[in-house]
């Protein structure tokens, strides 16, 4: 796997992608990216990992390139289920209001400088 386009934000290992967020030592906010003090009451913040599933709650389809894809590009609006924060990220796929989604890892930049982001793919529901 390449390396994380922004290490505050997404840890890149053997096991996957895993987004990285911070949840305040006082008042208990979480934010994304990850960050030391609390974007509510700046407070110190511990970091956290968070889930990588969610729910779609908007989306958009861009007709311009975006982050290394083509258009149309899927782009979602997702509350995290562990935390309730909303992010946004591309999909390969056209997505509702609604669906279940997981993080996907996703590599941008050129031949000699890649590194890997994250996007959003829909979660299988025979599961």
């Amino acid at each position: 796997m390449h390396p994380s386009f922004d290490t505050a934000a997404l840890r890149c290992d053997d096991a996957g992608v895993t987004l990285l967020g911070a949840r305040c030592t006082r008042c208990d906010t979480v934010s994304f990216p990850s960050r030391d003090r609390c974007a509510n009451c700046y407070a110190p913040a511990d970091l956290v990992d968070l889930t990588g599933n969610g729910t779609v709650v908007s989306h958009s389809t861009a007709m311009f390139p975006i982050a290394g894809m083509q258009p149309p590009v899927h782009i979602a609006q997702v509350r995290l289920a562990d935390s309730g924060i909303e992010i946004l990220g591309v999909s390969a796929d056209g997505v509702r209001i609604g669906d279940e989604v997981a993080v996907v890892p996703r590599v941008v930049g050129s031949d000699d400088n890649l590194f890997t982001t994250y996007g959003f793919g829909k979660e299988d529901s025979d599961a």
